[in-house]
């Protein structure tokens, strides 16, 4: 009966933290896409400085954001985000429309891709 309950206390305490985990994953990964959301639309309506002024709020909140996600997902998928945010910064700076979309849509892609890869569900068991 001991073991038992030894047992059920490490089971709920490894449920809690990932319940924890997924919630700051999400709350994480919708206020920097939101914020990747708001960039986009300065670049499609050409307001490059308050473009430039946004993606930098997104390269800090990223690199608050970055230690946590660090210990518990693949570092690829970090890399991916890096790479996508410091292009789309240089894209925004040169002001290349096409580009700094683009760039913009890869980086709200990766990030929303990391919080799906974590949910539990049936696709991501098989």
């Amino acid at each position: 009966m001991k073991k038992f309950i030894i047992a059920l206390i490490v089971l709920i305490a490894i449920l809690s933290t990932s319940v924890m985990s997924i919630k700051s994953f999400k709350k994480s990964s919708n206020e920097i896409v939101a914020m990747v959301e708001i960039t986009y639309d300065l670049v499609t309506n050409h307001r490059w400085k308050e473009a430039s002024d946004e993606i930098s709020k997104v390269e800090t909140k990223w690199n608050k954001t970055e230690n946590f996600w660090a210990m518990l997902i693949d570092h690829m998928e970090i890399d991916c985000i890096e790479e996508s945010l410091t292009k789309s910064k240089n894209y925004i700076e040169t002001q290349n429309i096409s580009l700094s979309l683009a760039e913009l849509d890869t980086l709200k892609f990766a990030v929303e891709h990391i919080y799906k890869k974590e949910l539990v569900n049936l696709k991501n068991v098989l």
